[in-house]
């Protein structure tokens, strides 16, 4: 069968026009890419670490789809929009995405649907999903019909940046 590289290209990033989206599931950035950094505090430094640590090169082979797709939020957005409003998939495969189930567990969403999460927001809910992997930290939220779509993307981790990052993407999410 063709590599998922192959299958997200054909399928994916090229009818959306998503240049600057790839899949690299070797350590490594494309060139130009933004260096990731591990932020005193995080699970990726020892608990006395004082300074940022550069871990750009430090992604894990093996990781594929965890992790392993770069891109600009820009295209980001325009993923969450397309998938949202209908573009990649059918109503009914659309309908059980959306079908969610308690979680709890998953901070800030108390709905989980598959590969969705729902945010109770001081504004509604917002839809999306976010991730946090070796000195990058993405988070999504968008309405259901992804006609508003907000990302913001850190290249830093920590709880410090974590809380920044969801708080931005509520404040623009509910304020815009």
């Amino acid at each position: 069968g063709d590599s998922l590289g192959h299958v997200l290209a054909k399928r994916i990033f090229e009818p959306l026009q998503l240049r600057h989206t790839s899949l690299e599931p070797h350590p490594g950035s494309p060139e130009g890419s933004a260096h990731g950094y591990a932020l005193p505090g995080s699970d990726f430094l020892e608990p006395t670490a004082t300074q940022p640590h550069d871990v750009t090169d430090s992604v894990t082979p093996g990781v594929r789809a965890a992790g392993a797709i770069v891109s600009t939020v820009d295209e980001v957005a325009r993923f969450y929009h397309a998938l949202f409003s209908g573009q990649l998939l059918p109503p009914e495969m659309l309908r059980q995405m959306f079908r969610t189930v308690p979680t709890g567990s998953t901070r800030g969403s108390n709905q989980q649907g598959l590969g969705v999460y729902r945010y109770e927001r001081a504004c509604g809910f917002a839809w999306g999903h976010g991730g946090v992997f070796t000195g990058y930290m993405t988070s999504v939220m968008a309405s259901r019909d992804g006609s508003h779509v907000v990302v913001i993307a850190a290249n830093g981790h920590n709880q410090q940046v974590e809380d920044a990052v969801f708080a931005t993407a509520e404040k623009l999410y509910c304020h815009s």
